[in-house]
């Protein structure tokens, strides 16, 4: 059965589209926030606190020297304090962070070709 689309899938598609065609290369989140671990002869899933919060997407401009950390959200959804504390944290390192929405999308867009161009 495949995933069913939900706004936010959507707009992490539409995204990820326009910051390849503007020359980024795109690394979406993968990674569960918990970790399989043989336990006897089961496997179990823990929690892994430092996969919890990882952003959406990290994009990277090799070209450019740039990075960026992106956020997809639903228009009203609250960030969890995993996103913020990532989000801070890679922000204080000098990674670019932007909270994409679908209210948000045309100017995140911009903000992707404005980098390029800066």
């Amino acid at each position: 059965m495949a995933p069913r689309s939900t706004p936010d899938s959507d707009l992490l598609v539409r995204f990820v589209d326009e910051a390849r065609a503007a020359g980024w290369m795109v690394m979406p989140h993968s990674a569960d926030s918990r970790r399989r671990v043989t336990v006897g002869t089961r496997q179990v899933l823990i929690p892994d606190p430092e996969a919890a919060g990882w952003p959406s997407l990290f994009l990277v401009n090799p070209a450019e020297r740039r990075s960026m950390a992106v956020v997809i959200a639903r228009e009203r959804e609250k960030l969890t304090a995993d996103q913020e504390r990532w989000l801070g944290a890679l922000g204080a390192c000098g990674v670019e962070t932007l909270v994409v929405r679908p209210s948000s999308e045309l100017s995140a867009v911009a903000k992707l070709r404005l980098l390029i161009a800066a």
